[in-house]
């Protein structure tokens, strides 16, 4: 899909005397592709992250250059390359278009005239393809792990080859809720995160499946992962405005393919109980009493497990239009004080009394012991769970 700018300035630099003229900070920008552009009208065909090369044929006056970059950027451009020398000169490269690359971290690279503008164009090209194909490769190699569990003993030489094998990672799951994304705009979030994620002292491979973005963060620290989504967050929502990103963080893992399938299983559990509470972020270590609910492969007894704890309560609701099921779980959840669970509930203490008590004789659980409480608590639980897994 795309390859970071620092990565062509750095192996294209010397060949072409590609020199950087500002915008340093800008260089972890993705670049998907290389346009020439003579005429700043035609920044509109840009698809976004585009490289783009000119040699000022179209100069009119002082302040064209610095013109041509302002539309440049409004078009998600990655990067300018000036060939300096017949219609732009380095004078042109004025104090205000240095100040406006870098304050918009928009790099601005310069070229001498006798470089043939096509050779490195070609060049480019070559390199993004190589990228995008050693990019592909990864993310269906982490692809097929996560998705194809009996699959990834056999691709553990591949992980390995691939410098992967050993080293910890988390594998996190970005769910962009509220909105249908077209492939279009899973393209520019994609290469968002890319460009964010760069700059990072870890690697990482992301790709987009079944309109969810997976990255998997290779050597990242304990606390990196929740800043990572925050920051994504914020990008969706430049992106789509309308877009509420919720997410879901694994556990660390050791760097094996075998461990994919169930970094996936965590993740995926996270962002169901993300969903369920409407937060925006859960990692599975902090699921609690959740995380046991998630390792139990038989729902039939859990289903079980809550209608013999609480199916009473929602039947007798049912049948009287009354509230003792919701009235149990504030009381329980907030450490069985009445007055919590009057205010939770909106609704006078001494009737939350009256309930509690109807409760107590309906399910005959005096609800006295640690023990006693805990089978109710854990029934919740189970319902929560069930939600969440959509049973």
């Amino acid at each position: 899909m795309s390859i970071e700018l620092r990565t062509l300035y750095r192996e294209l630099g010397g060949r072409y005397e590609l020199r950087l003229a500002a915008g340093e900070k800008g260089l972890s920008r993705e670049v998907a592709w290389v346009q020439f552009c003579e005429d700043e009208d035609n920044t509109e065909f840009f698809r976004g992250n585009d490289l783009a090369i000119t040699t000022g044929l179209c100069k009119d006056g002082e302040e064209w250059l610095l013109l041509f970059l302002q539309n440049l950027c409004r078009h998600g451009a990655a990067g300018l390359i000036v060939n300096i020398g017949k219609y732009l000169k380095k004078q042109d490269i004025t104090p205000a278009v240095m100040a406006f690359c870098e304050e918009k971290e928009f790099p601005l690279f310069v070229i001498p005239w006798h470089v043939h503008i096509s050779d490195i164009m070609q060049d480019c090209y070559n390199r993004i393809f190589y990228a995008v194909q050693q990019e592909t490769d990864l993310a269906e190699l982490v692809r097929t792990c996560v998705f194809q569990p009996e699959k990834a003993a056999d691709l553990e030489s591949e992980f390995r080859l691939r410098g992967l094998a050993g080293k910890a990672f988390y594998l996190m799951v970005l769910e962009p809720a509220g909105v249908d994304l077209d492939e279009q705009l899973e393209r520019r979030i994609l290469l968002a995160a890319k460009t964010s994620l760069n700059p990072q002292p870890f690697s990482y491979v992301a790709f987009w499946q079944q309109s969810r973005l997976f990255l998997l963060l290779i050597g990242a620290e304990s606390q990196m992962p929740a800043r990572i989504f925050t920051k994504l967050r914020q990008l969706c929502l430049g992106i789509v405005p309308k877009c509420q990103p919720v997410g879901g963080i694994s556990t660390t893992r050791s760097g094996s393919a075998a461990m994919l399938p169930g970094a996936y299983r965590e993740a995926g559990a996270a962002l169901a109980i993300a969903r369920l509470k409407r937060k925006e972020l859960f990692s599975f270590d902090d699921l609690g009493t959740y995380r046991l609910l998630f390792s139990v492969d038989n729902i039939g007894l859990l289903r079980q497990m809550h209608r013999e704890a609480l199916q009473s309560l929602l039947d007798y609701d049912d049948k009287y239009h009354t509230q003792l099921y919701k009235t149990l779980r504030a009381y329980l959840f907030s450490g069985c004080s009445l007055q919590a669970a009057a205010d939770i509930v909106f609704t006078h203490r001494n009737t939350i009394s009256y309930r509690i008590g109807k409760i107590r004789d309906l399910l005959d659980n005096p609800m006295e012991t640690a023990e006693q409480r805990f089978s109710l608590m854990l029934a919740y639980y189970i319902a929560d769970y069930l939600r969440a897994v959509g049973d």
